[in-house]
């Protein structure tokens, strides 16, 4: 029989189980099990405790409060469902160069895969295991959720939960969705935190580009704010919104295309045209044709066939030169060749191979002369260097709406000049 000295609790959780004694007549262990099989409780005993209660209970002065006498056994839920990618996923501290120096601009922030290549695992939410409350009664687990990742046209998930690639290009996943795309958007600044950005398509970044951190692609690359002493280089067409600035660097370099809103200290190659908005200072560009929506003022603007700018120089005087019939360079020498003066070649084959591209140059020039032509739709000021091929022509006066031609006879000569047709005499 229970002893009314004895009072018995279960917490909310039904996971644990207290013991009160108050002084009075003594009792022992039946009167504490008739107290507990009273209150419902009948698992998770602590067989330790309940000895400790029972031998106090033999005193009548012996009193206690919240002694816990049982313990249940907690739920445990279930995981949620996860994807566990092969490479560690996030940005890295760097990569190790083969000199054994260290990277730290190299941070691997876009993950590059191949067709086929298995580069992530889906893990399926489990359902838990249920717990034991003191009184007997199962606990039940919270089952985790299961969210499989969308998965793109580049990804594929099979039956054991691999996900593979089915094109090469790279990972992206934004936590909802997975994709292997060959068109990268990256959020943000290029710059010392997500290190240098390596695409094998084509990218986009959402901020700028800074200082001597470096963008590349196989494809395209649009950078929708500017390029502050930092570099791209792209194997199709660039597109830079805000503007090129060189900050003692920087440098935009494309097999095609190159759109700049305005460039200011910096190197522009393309293997096509390149177009800058506004204004062009101290820059050094080269393309098969150039267009400059503003000034030139410093710097050299060559092409091989065509320039158009709408000012060139400035009344105080800015060292500018304008030359067309520049050919593009026919590709990177090759290390090793003996043609391209590659390691590896022996002094008489490497001569031969600098005259054979000096040959090639001044063929390529006398292809390029007949039609090149430059144009100043707008103001020519005194001081500005113009050249065609090896033919050469300085300013001396200035002289608006100008365009400028060779032929065999006279060289460099102004074929259109609204203003004044003897503005520029030959040096």
């Amino acid at each position: 029989m229970a002893s009314s000295r004895i009072t018995v609790s279960v917490d909310a959780s039904r996971l644990q189980a207290f013991v009160d004694v108050t002084p009075g007549e003594p009792a022992g262990a039946e009167e504490l099990e008739a107290a507990l099989e009273s209150a419902g409780v009948c698992e998770g005993l602590e067989t330790a405790a309940c000895d400790r209660l029972a031998d106090g209970l033999a005193r009548e002065s012996f009193a206690t409060k919240r002694s816990c006498v049982a313990i249940g056994r907690a739920a445990e839920d279930g995981e949620p469902s996860c994807v566990e990618f092969g490479d560690e996923e996030g940005l890295l501290g760097g990569t190790l160069r083969q000199d054994g120096t260290f990277d730290f601009r190299d941070r691997k922030l876009i993950k590059r895969v191949q067709e086929n290549e298995v580069f992530a695992h889906y893990r399926a939410a489990t359902a838990g295991l249920d717990g034991l409350g003191v009184d007997g009664h199962p606990l039940s687990a919270k089952p985790g959720e299961d969210r499989p990742p969308d998965l793109g046209p580049g990804a594929e998930r099979a039956d054991d939960g691999s996900i593979r690639a089915l094109r090469d290009g790279v990972i992206f996943h934004d936590g909802l969705s997975i994709d292997v795309v060959d068109h990268f958007v990256h959020q943000g600044n290029v710059d010392l935190h997500s290190g240098d950005l390596d695409m094998e398509g084509s990218i986009t970044v959402t901020g700028e580009i800074h200082r001597n951190a470096t963008v590349r692609a196989k494809g395209d690359v649009l950078v929708q704010g500017c390029v502050d002493g930092g570099h791209v280089v792209a194997g199709g067409s660039a597109e830079i919104m805000r503007g090129l600035v060189g900050s003692e660097s920087g440098s935009v370099s494309a097999g095609i295309d190159v759109k700049v809103a305005h460039v200011w200290n910096a190197r522009v190659d393309a293997g096509g045209r390149i177009e800058i908005g506004t204004d062009c200072m101290n820059g050094r560009l080269h393309g098969s044709e150039v267009a400059i929506g503003g000034r030139v003022l410093g710097g050299e603007i060559r092409a091989e066939r065509h320039i158009e700018v709408r000012q060139a120089g400035a009344a105080a005087g800015a060292g500018t030169v304008l030359a067309a019939a520049m050919p593009l360079p026919s590709g990177p020498a090759t290390e090793g060749d003996p043609a391209a003066g590659g390691k590896g070649a022996s002094a008489k084959p490497r001569k031969r191979g600098v005259l054979a591209r000096k040959r090639e140059q001044r063929r390529r020039i006398r292809a390029l002369r007949p039609g090149a032509a430059i144009v100043v739709t707008g103001e020519a000021f005194p001081g500005v260097k113009i050249r065609i091929g090896n033919s050469r022509l300085a300013v001396e006066q200035s002289a608006s709406n100008l365009r400028f031609e060779w032929d065999k006879e006279r060289g460099v000569h102004v074929v259109e000049d609204s203003s004044a047709k003897e503005a520029a005499a030959s040096d």
